[in-house]
């Protein structure tokens, strides 16, 4: 049995056509076909079956290649971290939400830095979406997200801090003054929400919907800064971890009624084999107290 043959039987599988495989491995279809032949004959079963000039699965071939998958994909991982091993410099890729990474994670990174000059860690902003699909496809190793979640299959997790949202306000708005706000009164005040991938996104989406509320979003960003000058200008109320409200003075956080826990979390695929240097990282992020770091920018 040929890497050759598990490759063209997965991408033949896949897409259900020996033509698009061809395509899509730039090679001849008869290179395919003749491959996959002998691979059913080295194992004894028949993997397709033609009907009407289409290409369908068995349920051996159904079975064959939902394993065959995990494997080509636990082997591409290592293939990846052997090349990296191999390197003359070693780097750990980590995936860190906007703006918590804005404010956070520059003096979290330095700090380990300076302790570990050795370890070179090179990091990229994603949205919670983003940053599962770059841990699924081997392009992050870690992602450090803002969620709300104890348990996601297929993940490690590691907590690190944990906060709430406020309603983050000019302290020019007639709102600067409440202890508190109702999602009656937010669906009626000018908003700006996180773009659609974030978790705040979803979050306040869903409450919206649940309560029949339909919320008077102004701008969608990302971007702190677009956020913040907003905000200054009075043009709308923004979401924020409650830390991050009270870094400048002209600003306020205001607690919401029912309140939306948030927890600043560390992921990783379970399946991934840590190396000296993550662990070596997840230790430190273990023992740091992300309190002492919110700062402005």
């Amino acid at each position: 049995m040929r890497l050759s043959q598990l490759l063209y039987f997965e991408a033949a599988g896949r897409l259900e056509s020996v033509t698009k495989a061809a395509e899509e491995l730039h090679v001849s279809q008869p290179s395919i076909s003749m491959s996959i032949k002998e691979l059913e004959s080295e194992l004894g079963v028949a993997l397709f079956q033609r009907v009407n000039k289409r290409l369908y699965l068995t349920e051996e071939g159904r079975y064959f290649l939902s394993e065959l998958s995990q494997i080509l994909r636990q082997l591409d991982r290592l293939t990846k971290e052997m090349k990296e091993r191999g390197s003359d410099v070693q780097h750990l890729r980590v995936a860190v939400a906007p703006i918590i990474g804005m404010f956070i994670f520059p003096a979290v990174f330095r700090e380990f830095r300076l302790k570990h000059p050795e370890i070179n860690i090179v990091t990229m902003d994603a949205n919670y979406a983003d940053a599962k699909k770059a841990l699924e496809s081997g392009g992050a190793d870690f992602a450090i997200v803002a969620a709300d979640i104890a348990e996601l299959p297929g993940y490690q997790i590691l907590e690190m801090m944990q906060t709430e949202l406020f309603f983050y306000v000019s302290k020019k708005s007639p709102l600067a003054g409440l202890t508190s706000i109702s999602y009656e009164l937010l669906s009626r005040q000018p908003l700006i929400l996180m773009r659609s991938g974030s978790v705040q996104y979803e979050r306040f989406t869903r409450i919206f919907e649940s309560m029949g509320l339909t919320p008077n979003v102004v701008l969608y960003s990302n971007q702190f800064y677009t956020i913040q000058k907003n905000v200054l200008e009075n043009v709308g109320g923004a979401f924020l971890v409650k830390e991050m409200c009270f870094l400048r003075e002209d600003c306020v956080g205001i607690p919401l009624e029912k309140p939306i826990p948030l927890g600043i979390k560390l992921l990783w695929k379970s399946d991934r084999r840590l190396g000296r240097d993550a662990r070596i990282l997840i230790d430190y992020l273990r023992k740091t107290a992300l309190h002492d770091f919110f700062r402005l920018v």
